[in-house]
């Protein structure tokens, strides 16, 4: 099953496999998306979004940033 992602900035929707993050997703459509890394561990591609994704990899992000919303794109 893949999952639409919508970008607020530039109003873009893009498709995302299951096997792709959000920030392979959004460099394969041409969008620019800050962050090439694929670790979790800065906050560089960091994002504030709605909806389920999984977080166990986003190291990166603090209890207290989860729960704000903040979300990293690259896991």
């Amino acid at each position: 099953m893949s999952y639409k992602i919508t970008f607020t900035k530039s109003g873009k929707t893009v498709t995302c496999e299951p096997d792709r993050t959000i920030l392979e997703a959004a460099h394969a459509s041409g969008g620019e998306s800050p962050g090439s890394g694929q670790g979790g561990t800065c906050h560089t591609c960091a994002v504030k979004g709605e909806g389920l994704m999984e977080t166990e990899e986003m190291l990166a992000l603090t209890p207290r940033g989860l729960a704000a919303g903040w979300r990293v794109t690259c896991v």
